[in-house]
């Protein structure tokens, strides 16, 4: 074993917050709003306190809607989206005057939650320590638009909350790891951000620490294991150029050479007989539009890019048959990712044929069936990505340049069967960091900053326009509405041929995930573990608690999974055109809008899609 010391910053804590309002929603629960999403820990001054008196304290990113449908939670903290996390402490006062103040802790909050307190502390008392590894932001930017302005204030607040000892996925949810998707589409940014050379130097020792044998760069580090591929271990060849083009820093590449030789040689042995790269599963993670593409294109993508690294790297360093080799092997990658994923027809993007590995739903389709060889892609990431990293070649950048300014100015169907708005944000994690660029780079300025100011879903400033304070993980990661029929519109609804009811319960789980950004609002119906049907396409009458089905969407095929947890729900009754709901008897239907989709059948809980 070799000990080493610490290379950058301790996390230290930066910022002091003071409670901006409080409020009561239920008698002793007090919640109190910082009026940032922060990362670290309260400090509350409890006056003249009782000894042996428990006090409770959670946390949350947001709170229930103000909406009829969430009456009952009203004013009281939003948990859903940190899944299992057990964001909670427990205090037991030991009297008098002291302070709650959690050691060897985090969270992720922009609200906290008290109770156990006889009375609520005044806001003076009640603080938000920050803390971060982000000595400072040593960067500014200010423009005209003061929602462009929030966006780049809430990719600081991202940064300082995320880069905490190592650079994490979330602050808040039970996760809070190094996943390497985020870092290597961030690394350039956060070079630009703040002084993070050490910071980053010593992540990168992370991931040679659990690099596996076969070269392979794990998808989440220091841990170890994940399930990205290609884009998440390439942070092993992106995080350390970047980092060189800012600081200027050889040593950092020179300790790190023989690592980044080792995955992009793992890389090659994942090549298919015909030369296409397929190590994944994981694409244009959290697209809206991630089923149509092809992931091995951003995969080869990103090895040529890799390997263009590696030649200039070598060439630092010295390495000048490496440099070679390098340099070749990026050319040949190109030129093999032109010939097969542009038709030479249309030159549009299309489908190499390869079937590969899948990450479930969202951003996945059937790995059997036909081939979809030559099938037409044309997304806004099938240009973005290759453009940003220089992989087109001359005969076909024009077109890879008017077919990504294309995808932008018009209306996109998402995978939910949903038109979106021109100039809607239609790339998830990869190319979403690398649209702009991909525009801005080759003249098209007008269209990158008619998609940044863009404030419909997708969009940069969706979020913003929704009162966020941090950057969300998914484009629509809160929606503070519900479902409506506005929502809908873009479905029609006939009426069915008689009036039966369904003699089952349904309900509705509101949770804010997959279902928001995929929404696919299938119905599954059961009643005593017997399948009677399912819906593609429901609707909620504007006057009643009603919903109705069309039988014309409806299919045969149903699936049985694995028994999952459970969400908050909100319950509807269903009828077919009738005058009356039906009555739940012996089954309670759980239907969750998206990829996920739940029954319970005699108290056994299943996930059925």
């Amino acid at each position: 074993m070799k000990l080493s010391g610490q290379l950058d910053d301790r996390v230290q804590v930066r910022k002091v917050l003071q409670a901006q309002s409080i409020q009561e929603p239920r008698k002793g629960v007090f919640v109190y709003d910082m009026g940032q999403n922060m990362v670290g820990f309260p400090k509350i001054f409890i006056p003249n306190g009782k000894a042996g008196q428990v006090i409770t304290l959670r946390y949350a990113e947001m709170l229930y809607p103000d909406l009829a449908e969430y009456a009952s939670q009203k004013g009281m903290i939003m948990l859903e989206n940190i899944r299992a996390a057990l964001a909670q402490d427990i205090y037991v006062l030991k009297g008098g005057d002291e302070y709650i103040q959690p050691r060897f802790t985090f969270h992720g909050y922009r609200y906290l939650e008290i109770t156990g307190v006889d009375q609520a502390p005044a806001l003076p008392q009640v603080a938000g320590i920050v803390l971060s590894s982000i000595s400072e932001i040593s960067s500014s930017y200010e423009t005209s638009d003061p929602m462009v302005n929030k966006l780049w204030t809430n990719i600081t607040w991202s940064m300082r909350g995320n880069f905490l000892s190592i650079p994490t996925d979330t602050p808040a949810r039970n996760e809070r790891m190094g996943w390497s998707g985020d870092i290597n589409v961030f690394s350039k940014t956060a070079t630009y951000l703040a002084p993070v050379n050490n910071f980053l130097r010593r992540h990168l020792q992370g991931m040679r620490d659990v690099q596996r044998a076969d070269g392979r760069f794990t998808d989440v580090a220091p841990m170890g294991g994940g399930f990205g591929g290609t884009l998440w271990g390439s942070a092993g060849i992106v995080i350390p150029w970047e980092t060189y083009q800012q600081y200027g820093d050889k040593a950092l590449l020179a300790e790190h050479y023989d690592a980044m030789k080792r995955y992009v040689a793992f890389l090659a042995s994942k090549q298919t007989p015909e030369g296409i790269l397929n190590e994944g599963p994981l694409g244009d993670w959290l697209s809206p539009e991630g089923n149509k593409n092809d992931n091995t294109a951003f995969w080869m993508s990103y090895q040529a890019y890799n390997y263009e690294i590696m030649a200039k790297v070598a060439t630092i360093l010295g390495y000048a048959d490496d440099a070679a080799n390098f340099t070749q092997k990026s050319s040949e990658r190109k030129a093999l990712f032109n010939q097969i994923y542009i038709d030479p027809v249309s030159h549009k993007s299309v489908k190499s044929g390869i079937k590969t590995a899948t990450m479930g739903p969202p951003n996945a389709a059937a790995a059997n069936g036909s081939s979809d060889k030559g099938q037409l892609v044309d997304t806004q990431a099938s240009y973005a990505i290759p453009l940003a990293l220089g992989i087109f070649d001359a005969a076909n950048k024009p077109h890879a340049i008017a077919g990504l300014v294309e995808t932008v100015k018009r209306s996109n169907t998402d995978d939910g069967g949903v038109a979106r708005p021109a100039y809607s944000l239609m790339t998830g994690f990869i190319g979403t960091a690398s649209i702009s660029e991909a525009l801005s780079a080759n003249n098209q300025h007008a269209e990158a900053y008619r998609l940044l100011t863009q404030k419909t879903y997708p969009s940069w400033l969706y979020s913003v326009a929704n009162g966020a304070t941090s950057i969300w993980e998914r484009l629509n990661s809160y929606i503070p509405k519900p479902i409506t029929i506005d929502e809908m519109n873009d479905f029609i609804f006939k009426p069915l041929p008689n009036n039966k009811i369904l003699n089952c319960k349904i309900v509705i789980t509101s949770q804010n995930t997959y279902e928001k950004l995929y929404p696919k609002y299938f119905l599954y119906v059961y009643n005593n573990d017997k399948f009677l049907l399912s819906a593609k396409k429901i609707f909620k009458t504007t006057s009643t608690n009603y919903y109705i089905f069309n039988k014309e969407d409806m299919s045969d095929n149903s699936y049985i999974g694995k028994i999952s947890s459970n969400f908050l729900s909100t319950e509807f009754n269903i009828y077919d055109n009738g005058k009356k709901p039906g009555k739940a008897k012996e089954s309670e239907i759980r239907i969750s809008f998206g990829t996920i989709v739940y029954v319970i059948l005699n108290n056994i809980r299943k996930r059925i899609y």
